[in-house]
């Protein structure tokens, strides 16, 4: 057996780690995820636009307005008191009864409608051709049949006009315009 002596004489040394400094680091609070170091990250983002519009919008929009203002004109002249086919007014010389003009502001309305999209021009171009014809036909009426509407030749030449400008808007082509934009790289930092 060999034992070790130990003496009482020899000064024991031990070895303590102190824990490290407090430094600045130690005294700032936790990081949110706001201010939480990040890796980076490169994105881009295209953005692709398509607008289209058509010039029959136009010609449908004015000819629906005028159309719609002459229709309302005469109702309010004419007023409904008695039967809508019988109340007479002037408007613009000529003489309509409150039937024609609710016709009138039913297919201005109509027309403002489709000139809402381009893709309307064809709905227009038909309210237009209606419209025509009802000039057409006022046109070609006999005088007893202008007695029994109430109504001039004139009125066949306002509708014939404001018919055949809807009708041939509606062959008018659609523009289509088409944007391509690319939108800055965002740089983000993700460290885990």
């Amino acid at each position: 057996m060999d034992a070790r002596r130990t003496s009482i004489d020899e000064p024991v040394v031990v070895r303590e780690e102190l824990p490290p400094p407090v430094t600045d680091d130690r005294l700032r609070p936790p990081a949110t995820y706001d201010s939480l170091p990040y890796e980076q990250v490169e994105r881009s983002t295209t953005t692709h636009t398509r607008a289209a519009f058509s010039l029959a919008q136009f010609f449908h929009a004015a000819c629906g307005i005028a159309l719609t203002a002459f229709g309302v004109v005469t109702m309010a002249k004419a007023g409904f008191d008695r039967p809508i086919g019988e109340q007479t007014a002037e408007v613009l010389r000529i003489t309509q009864t409150t039937a024609i003009g609710i016709a009138e502001a039913a297919a201005g309305v109509l027309l403002i409608l489709s000139a809402l999209t381009p893709r309307g021009r064809i709905f227009g171009g038909f309210i237009g051709a209606i419209v025509a014809a009802g000039g057409v036909f006022v046109l070609a009426a006999s005088n007893a049949t202008l007695a029994d509407l109430h109504t001039e030749r004139a009125l066949g030449w306002v509708l014939a006009v404001i018919g055949g400008i809807s009708l041939l808007a509606a062959f008018l082509p659609t523009h289509v315009v088409d944007s391509t934009r690319e939108h800055d790289k965002v740089r983000s930092e993700v460290r885990v």
